[in-house]
């Protein structure tokens, strides 16, 4: 095989850390090939495009492996939102069998009765009230 393709292998298989090391070390390169180049020292121009197309390649490398995180916690995400989806469910049946017993838990319907009946019974205290208050003029 070619160098080429082993350089090509070789920045497939970094890792972020890797690929990060590897980038700052080409970047020091290409600045210390524009400096050789200001002082005539530089004898193979072929270098420059060498190394900025490692570069390249490293920050696609970088990219995809950024990309794959990001995915990897999106899945991770939805599975806790699923997760939380049917623990939710999971709660709202135990709540529906709870109820189909025939009791009411929340006891609203018992407190509507006695506030009617609360109601009723005011009424006749005011009518009571006011046939005192006649019977005294």
């Amino acid at each position: 095989m070619s160098k080429l393709s082993d350089r090509r292998k070789e920045i497939r298989e970094y890792t972020t850390e890797q690929a990060d090391q590897e980038l700052q070390r080409l970047q020091r390169q290409l600045f210390d090939l524009r400096i050789q180049q200001q002082r005539g020292e530089v004898k193979n121009n072929r270098q420059f495009t060498q190394v900025r197309t490692d570069i390249a390649r490293l920050r696609y490398q970088l990219d995809l492996l950024a990309l794959a995180e990001a995915e990897e916690e999106l899945a991770e995400e939805e599975e806790l939102e699923e997760e939380l989806e049917e623990a939710e469910e999971e709660a709202e049946a135990e709540e529906d069998e709870g109820d189909d017993d025939g009791d009411d838990d929340d006891g609203d319907d018992d407190d509507d009765e006695q506030d009617d009946d609360d109601s009723e019974a005011d009424e006749s205290d005011d009518d009571d009230e006011e046939s005192d208050d006649e019977e005294e003029e």
